[in-house]
């Protein structure tokens, strides 16, 4: 677990003024080229990876590197929907047949599924906290020069 404050961005600390006259890194900055989905996910996350996928674009928050917990991401929404609705149907405890209460085994997916999605939702900036801490800008229509001559 890391602990301490999370790192700013370097527009951040220009904003801010640099009064240690410490030397200010550039963060990476990843192609914005939208990441495709991938095949081995199931119809339903494939589905949610689309709805997320164009939304993230949109606002400038995926990048080619980012497909993968995206993935991961939607593959635990499936699983965890797919747990609550066999748990609605079936119920969330039974009686084994010595007659004592346990829980659905579904639960602990659940749970599992739950933690994944509020992690891999963090770092993808799918929760209000996530997004307060953001600042982008969204992807500009216009093509860098620079960028142009390297692709080419």
């Amino acid at each position: 677990m890391k602990r301490g404050r999370k790192p700013e961005g370097t527009s951040c600390k220009l904003v801010k003024g640099n009064p240690g006259k410490r030397a200010l890194a550039e963060h990476p900055k990843p192609s914005t080229e939208r990441p495709e989905c991938p095949q081995w996910l199931n119809e339903e996350a494939q589905a949610h990876w689309h709805r997320l996928a164009d939304e993230l674009a949109r606002l400038g928050l995926l990048s080619i590197l980012d497909g993968d917990v995206l993935a991961l991401y939607c593959q635990s929404w499936a699983e965890y929907r797919w747990a609550t609705e066999v748990l609605q149907r079936e119920g969330r405890v039974f009686f084994t047949r010595s007659g004592y209460l346990v829980q659905h085994p579904l639960c602990s997916i659940q749970r599992a599924a739950l933690k994944s999605l509020t992690t891999l939702g963090e770092k993808l900036g799918l929760t209000p906290e996530a997004r307060a801490r953001l600042s982008v800008s969204p992807p500009s229509e216009e093509v860098d020069a620079l960028e142009e001559f390297l692709r080419s």
